[in-house]
């Protein structure tokens, strides 16, 4: 990347791009399509194609190095309740103060706030 300076942002964004669709079909869905958004939640079943194209196209990739913290009261710098997640590869833990579940690729946590039902 040193050779390429000013490249190292638009490369990574690739890169990510890349890996998310690779998960996508992974997880037996359309590269780029609605299918990874669509069958994480309930909330999503009945959603028109349409919704979900709108929903997909504002989805950002991002990478999380283990044992990060991806959302939560104790993250100063991040916002609360604007972002829902969906996991494509690799694991995540969900907490509250009366459990904790583990989320692995396919799974989702944030919508009902993202919908602004919770």
């Amino acid at each position: 990347l040193a050779e390429f300076c000013g490249e190292e942002g638009p490369l990574r964004a690739a890169v990510m791009h890349h890996m998310a669709e690779e998960a996508e079909i992974k997880l037996g869905h359309e590269r780029g399509g609605t299918g990874a958004i669509r069958h994480v939640s309930a909330f999503f079943d009945c959603a028109s194609e349409g919704w979900l194209e709108v929903i997909r196209a504002k989805a950002e990739p991002k990478l999380y190095e283990a044992g990060r913290w991806i959302c939560g009261k104790s993250m100063a710098d991040e916002p609360d309740g604007v972002e829902m997640y969906v996991i494509l590869s690799g694991e995540a833990s969900m907490q509250d103060p009366f459990v904790t579940k583990r989320l692995t690729p396919g799974e989702a946590f944030g919508e009902a706030v993202l919908l602004g039902i919770a």
